[in-house]
């Protein structure tokens, strides 16, 4: 027992809060201290009668994955000479409790008879492990917390910038018909007698086109706020990717034979894909909409569809007249206005393109903008691949 105690001290110290056991070169159970017998809650005479029945003993590393017979502490320092210290999680046999200890071992020569022996120290880790657990627990809890934050902050920031967006379109694009139609009149008004009727119908002809100008930005204003409230739920179908985008360009074909533009439809197969198609829809119809309106005429404007291994892919590619790089970045970070004249000097509002940014958003899928002034642009969509 000397020798015992000399290297069980070079081991572990003379603590009092330290259980230790010791197995014989067999790997069986010889002895143990008191508070061995303390942290395994089982007396000597039961660990006795199961020291022989290693396997019975489950022991598990700092994951909580069970540890097989060869990765005992005793077996690795039967075998190596030495355990270094680590987490370790035991159920002794007939017990259900998991009990966590730091653990280390050492493999002892005795020279007299030539024996060796193991002695393996733990200290009792249970209480701190469970602390650990709850404080995980909070951790994770906190970040669940900070990432719905993030969620609603990136909503709100949704939300004043559409507001922003619209208030401009209110104060600019609603102004200045009303101010050619108030103008007008006015001239009408006080110079009735002596106005030539060429004049007076010329003044009507510009107060008639104000006046479409105002009706056609309070449809599209109608058109946008509908738009948001219909499809403010999520509604996650699976449907033919192809039927889902040419029934949204239907309603476009009327407006691109006027200017001479061919839809072409370019896709490597027949895709299907989960998303809320009516948001896709809506995309897709004011994404090509903005395609048309800023083509050149008799220029065709193509829709592409591929699949990766996580994403589908539509890019709408047109060769009109494409955007300088401050623009393109002006949209993608939603600063400033974004509405100018077709080729054939139609007007917008933005609102749109603030529809499609926002249901992107929503569906949980990437935009890019790829465009060179004079040559046109591509504008991408990136659909994760989900499955119903």
């Amino acid at each position: 027992m000397k020798l015992f105690r000399k290297k069980y001290i070079e081991l572990i110290g003379d603590s009092l809060i330290c259980c230790w056991v010791v197995h014989d070169h067999n790997g069986e159970l010889v002895y143990l201290n008191d508070n061995a017998e303390t942290f395994f809650s089982i007396s000597r005479e039961e660990l006795f009668a199961v020291r022989k029945e290693i396997e019975k003993w489950q022991l598990f590393d700092h994951h909580g994955q069970e540890l097989e017979i060869d990765s005992f502490p005793v077996s690795i320092a039967l075998k190596h000479g030495s355990y270094s210290k680590r987490l370790i999680g035991f159920k002794p046999p007939s017990q259900n409790e998991m009990k966590w200890c730091s653990v280390q071992a050492e493999k002892v020569m005795d020279p007299e008879t030539s024996s060796s022996f193991v002695i393996v120290s733990f200290v009792d880790e249970t209480e701190l492990v469970g602390k650990n657990k709850m404080l995980r627990s909070f951790v994770g809890e906190l970040e669940i917390r900070e990432k719905r934050l993030e969620e609603l902050n990136e909503q709100l920031k949704s939300t004043l910038w559409q507001r922003e967006n619209l208030y401009s379109v209110l104060a600019h694009d609603l102004r200045s018909p009303f101010t050619t139609i108030v103008g007008f009149s006015e001239i009408l008004e006080s110079s009735t007698a002596s106005i030539e009727p060429k004049k007076a119908s010329e003044y009507a002809s510009k107060i008639k086109k104000s006046a479409m100008d105002v009706l056609k930005m309070t449809d599209s204003i109608l058109e946008w706020v509908t738009e948001l409230k219909n499809l403010s739920e999520i509604s996650v179908t699976e449907h033919d990717l192809l039927s889902t985008v040419k029934r949204a360009c239907s309603v476009l074909e009327p407006y691109a034979k006027s200017k001479g533009v061919e839809l072409q439809f370019n896709i490597e197969e027949s895709l299907f894909l989960s998303t809320d198609h009516r948001m896709l829809g809506t995309i897709i119809r004011n994404l090509v909409n903005n395609a048309i309106k800023f083509s050149y005429e008799g220029r065709p404007v193509a829709i592409e569809i591929s699949k990766s291994e996580q994403f589908h892919k539509i890019s709408i590619v047109d060769r009109g007249m494409g955007m300088d790089e401050e623009s393109v970045q002006r949209i993608l970070s939603k600063r400033g206005e974004f509405s100018s004249p077709g080729t054939c000097g139609e007007k917008g509002s933005g609102l749109g393109l603030m529809l499609v940014m926002e249901f992107i958003q929503k569906i949980k899928g990437k935009f890019e903008i790829e465009s060179q002034l004079g040559e046109g642009s591509r504008f991408i969509i990136y659909l994760p691949s989900l499955k119903t």
